[in-house]
């Protein structure tokens, strides 16, 4: 077995980047990291970027890097500004990491579990709000 790539976001953090209480809810950019970065090994993560440590590193460390080092590579304008908006730490699966960091790929797999659990229930609050707004239509 490989060691994979873990991205942690800070929990202070975590609300905006699913952009919850912001009106009209988008994870865009929630999406991309779980998108592209999902299920990558350790190893393939480094090569993207040139790093030449297993320590994790910090989202402001990589932007950085990045630059310091002119990393190319796909989506790379989308990626820099997440970096920069968001406290997020890049990871090996077998790092230690401690305090108020939360492990995206596990809270996506939580989402997904809790949607599964609760569907019936969600989907009656659906069906009763769809029929709201076409009897009102």
């Amino acid at each position: 077995m490989g060691v994979d790539l873990v991205i942690y976001c800070k929990k202070k953090d975590l609300k905006k980047l699913l952009n919850v209480g912001e009106g009209f809810v988008t994870w865009f950019k929630f999406d991309f990291l779980i998108n592209n970065f999902c299920g990558i090994r350790w190893y393939r993560f480094k090569e993207m970027f040139n790093l030449e440590t297993n320590d994790p590193i910090t989202s402001k460390d990589l932007i950085t890097h990045i630059a310091v080092h002119g990393c190319n590579f796909k989506n790379r304008r989308e990626f820099v500004s997440i970096l920069m908006e968001y406290d997020l730490l890049f990871a090996p699966d077998t790092a230690s990491v401690e305090g108020d960091w939360i492990d995206l790929f596990y809270f996506w797999h939580f989402i997904k579990a809790f949607v599964t659990k609760n569907f019936d229930q969600i989907f009656e609050e659906f069906q009763k709000e769809a029929d709201m707004l076409c009897d009102g239509a």
